[in-house]
């Protein structure tokens, strides 16, 4: 893995989550949540130790574009991670179906523990409702699963050059 290429596709994913590219209305949901599929991307094929920092990296990074406190992002962004890192050999990883049916759960799995974080963490967040922010969450995870697949296809013609082995042998994936 090649860490410059990760540092660079961090920071346009960023670039792209904080200009909210792709929202659909100009209310507060549903929004594309590039930093997870970045997350996802990377807990798919990188290697495990290189996935999992990417993972928390990615994490802190949400943190500090979020007006949350640090680790309200971080925390459930690392495990989720970590939780499709030991999903990964179990699924067909290049199929489209498996890619977005792994980024509408891990949305909605985001989604419910950002809010517990939130509530627990945040007055105002509280204020809100716990309903409301895991709503806003399972809209964005929805929206997130369905843009997952060309992001993701895109990033799996990059494989090469981020340094990620391309499972490619004699013209054949193995």
């Amino acid at each position: 893995m090649r860490w410059f290429a990760y540092v660079i596709l961090l920071y346009v994913a960023t670039a792209f989550q904080v200009a909210r590219l792709g929202k659909i209305s100009p209310g507060t949901y549903p929004q594309i949540e590039y930093l997870i599929i970045l997350v996802l991307f990377y807990a798919l094929y990188a290697p495990e130790d290189e996935a999992a920092l990417a993972a928390i990296i990615t994490g802190i990074t949400y943190d500090l574009i979020s007006t949350d406190i640090i680790g309200t992002q971080a925390i459930p962004i690392a495990l989720l991670g970590w939780l499709v890192l030991r999903i990964r050999m179990s699924i067909f990883r290049d199929f489209f179906l498996s890619q977005a049916l792994v980024a509408l759960f891990a949305g909605i799995l985001l989604a419910l523990l950002s809010s517990i974080f939130k509530c627990w963490s945040i007055p105002h967040a509280a204020r809100l409702g716990f309903g409301s922010l895991v709503w806003q969450g399972c809209a964005n995870a929805g929206y997130t699963a369905i843009m997952a697949v060309p992001i993701i296809y895109v990033l799996d013609k990059l494989r090469p050059i981020l340094g990620l082995e391309s499972g490619r042998k004699n013209g054949y994936r193995t």
